[in-house]
């Protein structure tokens, strides 16, 4: 069993921005090309098969770098928060989450000095999903950032078998 480090502190409130796209890079320096972004509705097929590609993206910035490295999770959720599990498309289910332990850096690109206190620490996260994955339709989902264990960001989002009019 894995000791968790002490929780970040309330004082040290994370800012978190995410998305659902159709496809997102992220390039060394963390910047972000994306296309597609704002999705909020994902179709499968009726019949079950697997969702449209899609991608979600989150940077989380904190106000000064943590003295210990994050645990920061990026896991998908019912809409309630429940812990959710999908099929697999074998026949079994699992659970869809994200997990790196990270030292915040202070959000600048390689070689540029910044002086400290300029910029939040930062950390940028990305999954591609290019074979969608096996939601059931006509039901909600979130995706979560979690920080230490603690959710520290929500993005809603919908899944259905209509098609939007063209």
């Amino acid at each position: 069993m894995h000791a968790r480090p002490e929780p970040l502190s309330p004082e040290l409130p994370a800012t978190v921005s995410m998305t659902l796209a159709d496809f997102v890079n992220v390039d060394d320096t963390g910047k972000a090309n994306m296309v597609g972004a704002g999705l909020r509705i994902l179709t499968v097929t009726p019949a079950g098969t697997a969702s449209v590609p899609f991608a979600v993206w989150a940077t989380v910035a904190l106000p000064t770098r943590p003295a210990h490295p994050v645990i920061v999770e990026l896991t998908l959720a019912a809409a309630n928060g429940d812990s959710v599990r999908i099929a697999d498309g074998d026949g079994g289910s699992i659970e869809v989450r994200i997990a790196r332990t990270v030292r915040f850096t202070a959000g600048a690109s390689p070689g540029i000095d910044v002086p400290a206190g300029v910029l939040p620490a930062t950390h940028v996260i990305a999954a591609n999903f290019s074979s969608g994955l096996h939601f059931a339709a006509g039901a909600g989902y979130r995706w979560q950032i979690e920080l230490d264990g603690q959710v520290a960001a929500v993005y809603p989002f919908y899944v259905t078998t209509e098609y939007p009019p063209q």
